[in-house]
């Protein structure tokens, strides 16, 4: 039973250092230099000086934590199936919601999180290819991303996923 909770706890760790991916993977593509503004509703005007590399680089690290969510995650279903209550209405009811939340991250957020990953390469081409500047922000539909770069959202699944690491090792020493 003991090695059981061992994998739960690694899994779940594994997604917690997924969102450590994410993170620097946010702040390759939004630590921008100085003099940087925001043009637009998500481009940075330092992002045609930036190296390519770093876009590149974050990216890869979008789509690796992605599999690696997916770890974390699936444990995390297994275990709110496991502690769901059948008895109670509550626990059904609560259990449901955060399995959906999680589909929700799986599905959208990080998929979501890949896309803006992608951008600035994006952004770059089209100016490479000879395109203004104006064109080139005209060229990406930019007004669904508005804030959604920051690495607070990544800490915060950081953080869950932490804590239910932290209670599954728990729960084994205590069997």
């Amino acid at each position: 039973m003991a090695n059981l909770k061992n994998k739960s706890v690694l899994k779940l760790l594994t997604g917690a250092f997924s969102m450590v991916l994410f993170m620097i993977g946010d702040w390759l593509l939004d630590a921008a230099g100085s003099g940087d503004r925001e043009v637009g509703l998500a481009v940075h005007s330092n992002w045609p000086l930036m190296s390519q590399w770093r876009f590149v680089a974050s990216a890869v690290l979008a789509i690796s934590g992605i599999f690696l969510t997916w770890v974390g995650a699936r444990e995390a279903l297994e275990l709110s199936r496991k502690v769901e209550r059948p008895d109670s209405k509550g626990s059904r009811f609560w259990g449901k919601v955060f399995r959906f939340g999680f589909v929700c991250l799986l599905v959208y957020g990080m998929g979501f999180h890949v896309i803006l990953c992608l951008f600035p390469i994006f952004f770059k081409t089209t100016l490479s290819l000879g395109a203004t500047f104006d064109f080139a922000l005209k060229a990406i539909p930019l007004q669904f991303f508005k804030d959604f770069t920051v690495a607070f959202e990544s800490l915060g699944w950081l953080t869950m996923f932490s804590a239910l690491a932290l209670h599954a090792k728990r729960a084994g020493e205590s069997e």
